[in-house]
């Protein structure tokens, strides 16, 4: 686990900043659309 995930960081490492800013903005994205996915839940459930 611990070297795999080693591994995994020195790619992330050795990849360029263009490929770092889209992972970036692919996470950021990602947890955008989960906020917003949990919040209307939420909102969901204090309507009823």
């Amino acid at each position: 686990m611990g070297i795999t995930f080693g591994i995994m960081f020195l790619d992330i490492n050795r990849l360029s900043w263009k490929y770092k800013l889209g992972i970036g903005i692919l996470i950021l994205i990602v947890i955008i659309l989960g906020i917003i996915w949990i919040r209307n839940i939420y909102l969901n459930k204090c309507k009823k």
